[in-house]
């Protein structure tokens, strides 16, 4: 008998309803990408049968891969017809999820359960509740994306949201958190003109002073905390310390690929979705659909996110996000994320305001 997480069988009925509003909308090119996408996995995934330990490995591949990467856009199309006012009730439960979140992380600061911590083994990292380490980095990411965005479309409210979400994001210890916050700091010096503002010239300077007075402790105190990390940069190669060892399984998929791919398993991918990933969001999205599922997925996707109002803050961190996506994986394909990333997306879809919250066309 195949045991199946009861987890799956609740995703599946949501997707078996959003396929029924498909066919009931007579939306016939989302139903041709979407079943296209199922064939592909199934067809590429028979192709490396003997890879399977067993026949419900084999079936939760084929059917929960392509879901996973679907569920996003499967939940954003239900909610988008979701007015403001509705909006302003999910964030205020929305705002309580995420203080209950920053709470397991900042408990985790001063408590030392191996459950709090975002890698095992000693690393540093502190993701509270919140798991794998690859879900705690985007979820930190997306809460300040969702504050931010909800601020400019929705309503003001309290910088301190985004204030808490940077600070508790610099206990998550993921190499993808730090690049986005940079990333994001940047942006706001440049986009809000903060460096035309006397409190943050002087703000900058005296942190400039007390970073070049406090190196030495500084240094000592992050080789102390990331001292793991601190080891593969002493050992390794620039590559290796940025992507963590991803480098090094791309390689060992280069081999599988010339070992076990023909011609055709380019065009339609063919890979064990649990064993033999990357961790490179890019490649393992050609590895399990190959180029053509590759285009089918971008025209599926951009079909959607073409609802988005777009700006220059939709655009930067897009690109941010596209950027971590590649090197990290694990965004777009994750049923966990995407009610978040489907809610900032909702966001994103209303028309930005001006300083005095009037509507600008």
């Amino acid at each position: 008998m195949i045991h199946i997480p009861f987890i799956w069988i609740v995703d599946a009925v949501f997707f078996t309803f959003y396929f029924i509003k498909l066919i009931k909308e007579n939306n016939k090119k989302i139903i041709i990408i979407i079943s296209m996408l199922f064939l592909l996995k199934t067809i590429s995934s028979l192709s490396i049968f003997c890879e399977y330990s067993s026949l419900r490995i084999f079936l939760a591949d084929i059917v929960r891969t392509p879901l996973n990467y679907l569920y996003f856009i499967a939940l954003f199309d239900f909610i988008t017809k979701i007015n403001k006012k509705e909006i302003k009730t999910i964030f205020i439960v929305y705002k309580g999820i995420f203080i209950f979140i920053q709470l397991g992380i900042i408990l985790g600061l001063f408590l030392e359960f191996n459950f709090f911590n975002t890698y095992p083994g000693g690393r540093f990292g502190i993701s509270g509740i919140l798991f794998p380490n690859s879900t705690a980095s985007y979820y930190t990411i997306l809460n300040i994306c969702i504050f931010y965005f909800y601020n400019e479309r929705i309503e003001r409210i309290s910088s301190l949201y985004i204030i808490l979400g940077i600070i508790t994001s610099l206990l998550i210890g993921t190499k993808a958190v730090y690049f986005f916050i940079i990333c994001f700091l940047f942006f706001l010096v440049l986009y809000k003109k903060l460096y035309l503002k006397l409190w943050f010239i002087i703000l900058f300077i005296s942190l400039s002073t007390s970073l070049i007075i406090q190196k030495n402790r500084i240094i000592t105190l992050i080789k102390y905390k990331f001292i793991i990390l601190y080891e593969v940069f002493k050992n390794e190669n620039i590559i290796t310390f940025l992507l963590s060892y991803r480098d090094k399984k791309l390689k060992n998929m280069i081999v599988y690929i010339n070992e076990r791919w023909n011609i055709y398993n380019y065009f339609i991918g063919g890979v064990n979705a649990k064993e033999n990933l990357t961790e490179l969001g890019l490649v393992d999205l050609i590895l399990n659909f190959g180029i053509i599922g590759l285009i089918l997925l971008a025209v599926l996707y951009a079909q959607h996110l073409k609802k988005i109002k777009f700006s220059i803050s939709v655009f930067t961190f897009t690109l941010i996000f596209l950027i971590i996506f590649i090197l990290s994986g694990n965004l777009f394909n994750s049923t966990v994320l995407a009610y978040p990333l489907s809610f900032l997306l909702l966001i994103m879809t209303f028309p930005k305001k001006d300083n005095h919250g009037i509507i600008k066309n």
